[in-house]
């Protein structure tokens, strides 16, 4: 068991957060062309869920892609372009239409909506934070994988703690926004040392002028 841990926080480690600097390169070039939200609001809109969340965890600067999960198989010149048959990995933030339908049966957005933003997730557009302006106490990507470095996940998290007092991270999906930047859909994923990985999806709406929590659905991953 301590075997399959350590392989996994590791993969997730570097899977999720390990970018080279011509990715993150791209990737800013990226949000300054597509980012329509003003990087205050953008942290206005994430700080609103993390006052509400009681995991007290660090929260790692570089968000998460979001991608498509299409339920389909394409293949070109015998290679798989994409594959969505198969369950996507629980570290990854990989959503299909009916997350989104399910959001829009509760009254929180109309079908529009739902469509505009499962049609605006962007592969490997992600956004770095600035810890200055969090409400939640946060930890850069190199910075959490020094102390994963080893691959001795009981050792990372020991070094973890050490360091910063934390024994929880954790990482953020790019913000889904619709047309109007007035909802916006965000998950978390909480890592934890001997703990299931636990998932939240967000959605969020701008009433009066202020970010506000609208739905949380609450998931645990084995």
């Amino acid at each position: 068991m301590l075997k399959y841990i350590t392989a996994f926080f590791l993969f997730v480690l570097i899977a999720s957060c390990g970018r080279s600097n011509e990715e993150r390169n791209n990737t800013s070039e990226s949000l300054k062309n597509s980012s329509t939200i003003p990087k205050e609001e953008l942290h206005d809109l994430i700080n609103s869920f993390l006052i509400e969340e009681n995991n007290k965890g660090l929260i790692v600067l570089q968000t998460s892609e979001v991608r498509k999960l299409e339920n389909r198989l394409i293949t070109q010149n015998g290679d798989t372009v994409i594959d969505d048959t198969l369950p996507a990995p629980i570290w990854e933030f990989r959503f299909n239409r009916r997350v989104f339908n399910n959001i829009v049966e509760k009254g929180l957005l109309d079908s529009t909506e739902a469509y505009y933003i499962f049609e605006s997730m962007k592969p490997n557009f992600t956004i770095v934070l600035d810890s200055s302006r969090l409400y939640r106490k946060a930890i850069s990507e190199d910075k959490l994988n020094s102390f994963f470095s080893s691959g001795n996940d009981i050792e990372g998290f020991r070094k973890l703690e050490v360091a910063t007092g934390a024994t929880t991270f954790i990482i953020l999906s790019t913000p889904l926004l619709n047309k109007t930047n007035t909802k916006a859909f965000i998950a978390a994923n909480s890592y934890e040392l001997g703990q299931h990985i636990n998932r939240t999806h967000y959605m969020l709406e701008k009433k009066n002028g202020n970010w506000q929590v609208v739905f949380k659905d609450f998931n645990i991953f084995f």
